[in-house]
């Protein structure tokens, strides 16, 4: 079943997706060079909901945009998951950017992006403008990963996400 997208709905997970990186970038055991990572990645996220809420007063000519009810569950699923990663005791770089890659390459992501492209040329625009460059946040995300990064896995997973965009 389709359900009707609203910015109410990414908006609360946006918020709590950018308290997990905050959570992480706060951790004393982790390096410093990660959570200065995690602090910009709750940047965007604030970038993000800048844009989510701008977009809420904004006047549309257009129907607001359905999605399968599925992706909703997946989303509310992965953000619970990086909610309980980011309580872990425990936690390595490793971790932390695995945890960063599944949010960067989630499907609240490109709902968000839908959410923007619903508006015409003139308010997508202005929006897009407002919003992170998604090309720099998997860029930061490379980079972090080759750099912090010891599990090769995560090197292959960051080209998928890179060549998805």
């Amino acid at each position: 079943m389709d359900v009707l997208l609203s910015p109410e709905r990414l908006l609360h997970w946006e918020w709590r997706l950018r308290q997990v990186y905050l959570a992480l970038s706060d951790r004393v055991d982790l390096a410093g060079e990660v959570r200065f990572f995690c602090r910009c990645m709750a940047e965007d996220e604030n970038k993000d909901i800048a844009v989510l809420e701008e977009s809420s007063k904004l006047p549309t000519t257009h129907t607001l945009p359905y999605v399968p009810e599925q992706d909703l569950v997946e989303i509310e699923e992965s953000v619970v998951t990086a909610e309980a990663l980011a309580a872990q005791v425990v936690l390595t770089a490793d971790d932390v950017l695995r945890l960063a890659l599944r949010i960067e390459g989630s499907t609240l992501k490109r709902l968000d992006q839908m959410w923007i492209q619903h508006f015409d040329a003139t308010f997508g625009g202005l929006l897009q403008d407002m919003a992170p460059e998604p090309e720099v946040r998997v860029r930061r995300l490379i980079d972090a990963i080759h750099t912090f990064g010891m599990d090769p896995s995560l090197r292959e997973e960051v080209a998928s996400l890179w060549a998805a965009h």
